[in-house]
């Protein structure tokens, strides 16, 4: 079984993570890079505490776009920019993509 838990929002924590935790179940939050911080969506700091509960944080793309309507290099672009955002906010490699 695999949960996951798409874009960043803030339920993340606020609803998700105090159930989840005391439990010990792991879930899998993908998120929006550009998003971090905006209203309704999670902050650095949230984002690293989901980390450190031991939920995978995995990317969900810079800005969210239809994939399939980009050209090859812009697709490229959110995919590895997200990652790389992503991994320096909580320090170890992002393995999923969503």
């Amino acid at each position: 079984m695999a949960l996951t838990f798409d874009d960043g929002y803030v339920d993340a924590v606020k609803d998700v993570l105090p159930v989840f935790e005391p439990l010990g179940w792991p879930a899998t939050f993908s998120i929006i890079s550009s998003r971090i911080g905006e209203r309704a969506f999670l902050t650095a700091k949230q984002i690293k505490r989901l980390s450190a509960a031991g939920m995978d944080i995995g990317s969900h793309t810079v800005d969210h776009p239809e994939l399939p309507s980009l050209g090859e290099s812009s697709r490229a672009q959110q995919l590895t920019q997200s990652r790389k955002d992503l991994e320096k906010l909580v320090g170890h490699p992002v393995r999923w993509s969503c």
